[in-house]
C-alpha cells in the first residue's frame, strides 16, 4: 500500500502507549494525543478532502470521550481509549495515512 500522508504527531501516541502507564490520566493523555492527530490531519486548507469530515468528527468523539473519563475507573477508561483507537486506525488506514513507529 502507498501512503499518501504522514501523522507525525502520533509517534507522541505511541510513546504515550509504550510507556504502559495504567492511570486514567495516561488514559486522557493518550486521547488527547488522539485528539491533536485529528487536528494535524485537517488543516482548513484541506477541507475538500474526503476524509476531512471523518477525521473531524472522530475529533469531537474523542474530545467527548476525554469530558466523561471516569478518574476511578481505569478499565472503563482503557477500553474507550482501545475502541478510539481501533476507529482511529481503521479511518487512518482508509485515507492511506501513515502512522510513524
Amino acid at each position: 500500500m502507498r501512503w499518501d500522508i504522514t501523522c507525525k504527531g502520533f509517534k507522541r501516541v505511541r510513546e504515550l502507549i509504550n510507556e504502559n502507564v495504567e492511570t486514567t490520566e495516561q488514559c486522557i493523555r493518550i486521547m488527547s494525543g488522539l485528539e491533536s492527530c485529528c487536528d494535524e490531519l485537517t488543516p482548513d486548507d484541506n477541507s475538500d478532502w474526503i476524509y476531512y469530515d471523518d477525521f473531524r468528527d472522530l475529533k469531537s468523539e474523542i474530545h467527548e470521550e476525554i469530558e466523561l473519563m471516569d478518574e476511578d475507573d481505569y478499565e472503563d477508561c482503557e477500553n474507550t481509549v482501545n475502541y478510539c483507537l481501533s476507529d482511529f486506525y481503521d479511518l487512518c488506514n482508509a485515507a492511506r495515512v501513515w502512522l510513524p513507529v
